[in-house]
């Protein structure tokens, strides 16, 4: 078999083992539920409405596109196989690098979706692993001290407790700016308190709720609403030029 012919080989290969990856996303997330909080109902549709509003358009923007894009490209070099074979190698060395990838991103969307570490560890170190991901992947730099000590907890309680600190993280990645950030989670007096600090460059909390809230970007509010569901308390300090922290403390 020629080389261009194995190449393309393989970037099918990874263009089928993306439309497996992206059938188990959505199955998974279909799968998932929030029901077992003891909160408002309505809180919890309208938090996994959002989820999946979110998984949505980061499905959009990045894989589906991109595999869009793969696809078409493949068409055009299997016509360059039979009229230029020559430039083929550098063309599918690229469909290559891309689809490989489109892969790697997908499976970043799995593992967001529902860590393995949340289910077989626990939250500790289910955080311990984001947090090393996160910083390798944004460059931002991470003073993380989790206490090895931390109580286990229903599962909803340390899902939705991983994804305010996930949202935390998402947000200073986004619109901060920040060059380093410190997070902190202890056990206290049957609580836990999780803290998550950042260097950047802050805001206005209220009116950026209100901007956030009137363009249906829920981001901060659903860190909110989670708090509730757990009957957590969540303390957001911002200014412009200070930067942000968020603490939650959730009684056990």
């Amino acid at each position: 078999m020629s080389e261009p012919r194995i190449i393309l080989n393989e970037i099918e290969e990874h263009i089928l083992a993306a439309g497996q990856l992206l059938k188990q996303y959505n199955d998974d997330f279909a799968n998932q539920t929030e029901a077992p909080f003891s909160g408002d109902r309505a809180k919890v549709i309208s938090l996994q409405e959002e989820e999946r509003r979110r998984i949505a358009r980061d499905l959009h923007d990045g894989p589906v596109q991109n595999i869009a894009n793969i696809v078409l490209r493949l068409d055009l070099c299997e016509k360059l196989l039979k009229k230029d074979p020559d430039v083929l190698p550098n063309e599918l060395g690229e469909l290559k690098s891309i689809a490989r990838g489109c892969l790697e991103e997908i499976r970043k969307f799995i593992y967001d979706l529902r860590p393995m570490a949340l289910d077989d560890l626990g939250f500790a170190s289910a955080m311990r692993q984001y947090i090393k991901e996160f910083s390798k992947r944004t460059g931002i730099g991470i003073d993380a001290n989790i206490s090895s000590s931390l109580p286990r907890l229903k599962n909803d309680y340390e899902l939705a407790m991983f994804r305010i600190a996930q949202e935390a993280l998402n947000n200073i990645y986004k619109h901060s700016g920040a060059d380093k950030v410190v997070i902190r989670v202890a056990s206290s007096d049957n609580r836990i308190i999780l803290c998550v600090k950042d260097d950047g460059k802050g805001f206005k909390f209220e009116e950026t709720i209100r901007t956030l809230s009137a363009k249906q970007k829920f981001g901060l509010v659903s860190m909110r609403e989670r708090a509730e569901l757990l009957g957590a308390d969540i303390e957001i300090t911002t200014s412009p030029g200070k930067g942000t922290s968020v603490m939650l403390t959730v009684r056990v």
